[in-house]
């Protein structure tokens, strides 16, 4: 992630399979300023701690397949420019951390963001056109 960081204006970023080393992402310091657009595939990823710092201008979080990990982060929750969470029916534990980040929503006002539940192919997910600048 350290290379990533370096790169300020990034807006997507997507992240399959081996494209990330270790059971652990923990966000720290690492500030993306500009990412708008976040997908997590098939990662061995267990433990994700992050906060709504580490990506203020979040827009679109999708994770697909990643079934070892525990939770997304719940802080992303109060990240006010959120507007939509794609995930899969893998993780039981994921669906329910995306529940309480929408309620985190609704706790900021924000009774728009959109969640959407597939069954994607984890193989194809990855490549498929990601639409989020409307």
């Amino acid at each position: 992630m350290s290379t990533i960081r370096q790169l300020p204006k990034l807006e997507v970023l997507k992240l399959l399979d081996s494209s990330f080393k270790g059971h652990m992402w923990e966000s720290g310091d690492e500030q993306f300023h500009q990412l708008k657009f976040l997908k997590l595939v098939k990662l061995d990823l267990r433990v994700w701690e992050a906060s709504s710092i580490n990506f203020p201008h979040l827009r679109k979080l999708v994770v697909i397949s990643c079934e070892d990990l525990m939770e997304i982060p719940l802080d992303l929750g109060r990240i006010y420019t959120l507007e939509h969470i794609e995930i899969d029916y893998s993780n039981p534990r994921v669906l329910e951390s995306v529940k309480r980040i929408q309620e985190a929503q609704r706790e900021i006002e924000n009774y728009d963001i959109h969640v959407n539940f597939t069954h994607a192919d984890p193989s194809e997910a990855f490549f498929q056109e990601d639409p989020f600048f409307d």
